[in-house]
Formats: structure tokens, sequence, C-alpha cells
């Protein structure tokens, strides 16, 4: 089962990465029936959650994400309780640290590495701590061990920064006590400096024990590669594109605030014709035909490669979020990561690919 994330409200600045078929619909339909008690209760729970907005949603999402606990409490070791506690992590509620916590009776299994990857797809929950250090302890599968790792990382870090922003932020800091309960909120408040601390602690293991079996994609880091395939079928590499300034943007046609883009991205374009510059917008459609018929109707004069829900690069590149842009310089390193349209970080953005640009024409010329 893919776990899914359904937040009552979402806050960030881009829209998450759970796509509608991927959320409470037909993806967890079609999961629910490997279980006949699970998928009982996720009929019901989707039929509920349907049609609802705000506080309503709110109460759906609470009730149900304690009737799965308890369902998972019947029988802590077993595929059902397994299930059962995913759907409890996608719903983000209070409950989610005691799902987290009954996971570890888990860290040995295959299975673990799904919740594993969606672990910072989530809000933030410090209990995720334990189970991906677990995990790492007790998984024989050193790929396991080492995606363990790696979200543990991402984790950390995703736990200061939202520590801060609850700190700065009195409304956001109200919203997440009521979706997260007050003690989770606490601890991230109060566990700041130690998270950026244990963060780069992590951050060193993960190099020095598994960098062989994992993807790293951090500013400052050669970009990893990237497989895909253009609209026509046609397999494509980020290698291929070495020597010039990518902006790699992770997409999708349904995707509010990437259509919100487009006008810019025109214009960023013809800026930068005849230079060593590309844009390319990676769309994580279900089908490229979706992709095609969208810019019959709205002109994207750029390179464009189809991933598709599931290609990968959404979990190799660590998307939570789209639009997710990437600024990559003449050299293949990773100078930027955006993750949102935030106006400010897209012109911050623009301004570092135009020094980029001259730096890689200086290059050429020398």
């Amino acid at each position: 089962m893919r776990a899914f994330h359904v937040p009552p409200t979402y806050h960030g600045p881009g829209w998450p990465a759970a796509r509608p078929a991927d959320g409470p619909g037909r993806r967890q339909e079609e999961d629910a029936k490997k279980d006949s008690k699970v998928e009982e209760l996720a009929q019901e729970f989707l039929g509920k959650l349907r049609g609802t907005r705000g506080d309503e949603r709110l109460d759906v999402l609470k009730t149900y994400s304690a009737k799965f606990l308890e369902l998972a409490k019947k029988d802590p070791k077993s595929d059902e309780s397994f299930e059962a506690l995913s759907f409890v992590i996608g719903m983000g509620q209070a409950d989610a640290s005691k799902a987290f916590d009954m996971l570890k009776e888990h860290a040995k299994g295959e299975k673990i590495a799904q919740v594993v990857k969606i672990v910072n797809r989530v809000p933030t929950d410090p209990a995720a701590f334990d189970l991906l250090k677990a995990v790492m302890e007790k998984n024989e599968d050193k790929k396991v061990q080492a995606l363990a790792c790696k979200e543990l990382v991402a984790a950390y870090e995703k736990a200061a920064s939202r520590g801060k922003l609850l700190k700065e932020n009195e409304e956001l800091r109200e919203r997440a006590e009521k979706m997260q309960g007050k003690a989770v909120v606490a601890k991230l408040i109060d566990n700041i400096d130690a998270n950026e601390k244990s963060g780069k602690q992590v951050a060193k293991t993960l190099e020095e024990k598994y960098a062989s079996l994992i993807t790293v994609v951090a500013v400052g880091k050669p970009a990893p590669e990237v497989v895909s395939k253009d609209l026509e079928g046609k397999e494509v590499k980020l290698s291929g594109l070495k020597g010039k300034v990518v902006v790699l943007d992770i997409w999708a046609t349904w995707c509010p605030p990437c259509r919100g883009l487009i006008p810019g991205s025109r214009d960023l374009v013809k800026k930068m014709k005849d230079k060593p510059f590309v844009l390319v917008s990676v769309s994580v459609d279900k089908d490229v035909g979706t992709v095609k018929k969208f810019m019959d109707k709205n002109p994207m004069p750029w390179t464009h490669w189809h991933n598709g829900p599931d290609g990968g690069i959404v979990d190799d590149w660590e998307v939570e979020a789209f639009p997710t842009i990437y600024l990559i310089d003449h050299k293949g390193v990773i100078r930027k990561k955006i993750v949102g349209a935030d106006p400010k970080e897209i012109d911050a953005m623009e301004e570092e690919a135009d020094r980029l640009v001259k730096a890689a024409e200086e290059a050429k010329k020398n």
C-alpha cells in the first residue's frame, strides 16, 4: 500500500505532491482491497471525507485516524496493522505519533520502505525519528537502511525549519496545534537547535556509510542523473545537458501554482535565447496526452519531459510539493532549490541563473 497525505488544509507555498488521483480516491480504493477489514473502514472513511472542507474535514480525519489506530492495535505485527497504520500517518493527525511508534514492530519487514518514503511528505512529527532509526538498526536490507538514513536527514532538517516557522507565526502555530496536538508543536519549537545538529550528524553517516546506495540531492552537490522521456517517448538524460545552466521544473498540469509560473517562464526563456541555458519542465501527469493537450492551449516553448507519477523523480529528488524547481550550473552542480511559486524566490532564482549563464559563457571562451 502507498500511504497518502490528505491535509485538511495546505499552508505551504506549493501544491502537495499527493496528486488528486493519489489522494483519497482511486489508488486508495485499489490498495484497500488487499484486506477486507481495512477495505471496509477505508470505504467508510472515503465516503465521509468526500465533499468536506475546513473543520468538518478535520473532524472526519480525526475520527477515522482513531478508528484505523484501534484496528491496528488488535494485532500490531500483522499486515493489516501495517496497512491501518499507514492510513493513520497519511492523515497527519495527532494519532500519527502513536502510529510511528507502533510501526517499529515492522522495522525489519520488506514493506517498511513504503512508509519510510512518505515520512517527509506528511506533517512533521518528531516520533518519526525513532521509526527511521529503528529501520536503520534492524532492517537487513542495506538499501532500506540507506533510504531511512536519507529520510532521517531530511526529517531533522524539516523539523528544524518547521519549528522556526511555528515559533514565529502564531496563526500557523495554532493551526498546527489543532491538527497535530500541542505536545508535537511544542517539541518542534523546543528542539530547533538540537534537530539542526542531529541532521548534520546523520548527514555525515549517510555520506560515510551509504553514499554508494542512495541518491543524494542537495544544494552544492552534483545533480544525480535523471533518465526520462520527452513528449514523443524518446529517452532523455539530464547529463546530456552538461555545459548549460539548467532550470529543472518538476510540475503537473493540475497544479495551480505550476500553471501560474508559465507566463514568467516564457519571459525567462525569451531572455535566455541563444545562451547556454535550458528550462526543462518534467511533468508527473499520468498521461503524456494530458500534457500535450494542455500545451496546445497554453504555449510553453521550451524543453519538456514526461516522468509520470511513478517514474522515480518524485522519490529520488525529494519532491514534497509542486512545483519543485532546481537550478543547476553548467558543471552539473545544484545551486538552488525552490518549493512552490513564491515570487521573491523565483526572482532570486532567475537572477542567480543569469549569473551562472555568464559564468558558463566565460568558461566556454576559456
